[in-house]
This record gives structure tokens, sequence and C-alpha cells, in this order.
């Protein structure tokens, strides 16, 4: 990852589940989103994009990794991590998501352990 006194402008991706795309109780009625995106990119001072897949669980964003179109269960269609990351000129990543299943707890999730290494190999995770 480059550092913020390089010389390459630093871009922020936040990619996770629906915490990361900001449903609330009102977005299935209003359409609207709170992401906590826009208040890091406040802080932070640095743009910081976000991409949340609600109702996705961390196996389906592995095998969506290359997707050109990944429907979440609002419908919202977003590309995969790796087709962002690829595209993006991002310098940072923050993954965040729920469980893989409420029967698999995460930290036995082979698939949640298997995507930093598959990005990790593709050179696009420091």
């Amino acid at each position: 990852m480059q550092s913020a006194t390089s010389s390459t402008a630093v871009r922020v991706l936040c990619y996770g589940d629906s915490l990361t795309a900001g449903y609330t109780a009102l977005t299935k009625y209003t359409g609207e989103y709170a992401p906590w995106a826009t208040h890091l990119g406040d802080a932070l001072g640095l743009p910081v994009d976000h991409v949340g897949m609600c109702g996705w669980t961390t196996e389906q964003m592995v095998d969506g990794l290359d997707g050109e179109a990944n429907v979440d269960v609002c419908d919202v269609a977003h590309r995969g991590l790796r087709r962002l990351l690829e595209e993006g000129g991002y310098t940072h990543v923050r993954q965040q998501w729920l469980p893989v299943s409420r029967a698999q707890p995460a930290a036995q999730s082979p698939a949640l352990l298997e995507l930093p290494g598959r990005l990790h190999r593709a050179a696009l995770w420091a």
C-alpha cells in the first residue's frame, strides 16, 4: 500500500455487507442508506468509496470477486471486489462483514480466511 505522503493520491475503498452499505431500518421503504464511509472520509480528509452487499455472505463475496454486476438482496448491483480494486486505483482497503452464515462463525469460515489470500496473490492486497 502507498503511504499518504507518496506522490500517488490516496484512495480508500470500504467493502463489506449491509453495515458498509449503510442499510438502516428504513432503507427497504425509502431506498436511502447511511454509510459510515462518508464519516470516515470526512475524518481522514480523503476520498472514500464504499460498496456494501446487503444480505451477502463472505462466501458469496468470494464467489463474486470478478463479477461485473453482483446483485444483492436490495436489488443493487456492484462489481466484485477484485474488479473494483483493479479498476479503481485504491491505495487502501477496509473490509468489514458479519459472519458467513448463522450456522458458521466467521472465525471458522474458510471463505473469510481465503479472501485476503486470493487478493494478495492477485497483487491487489498488501
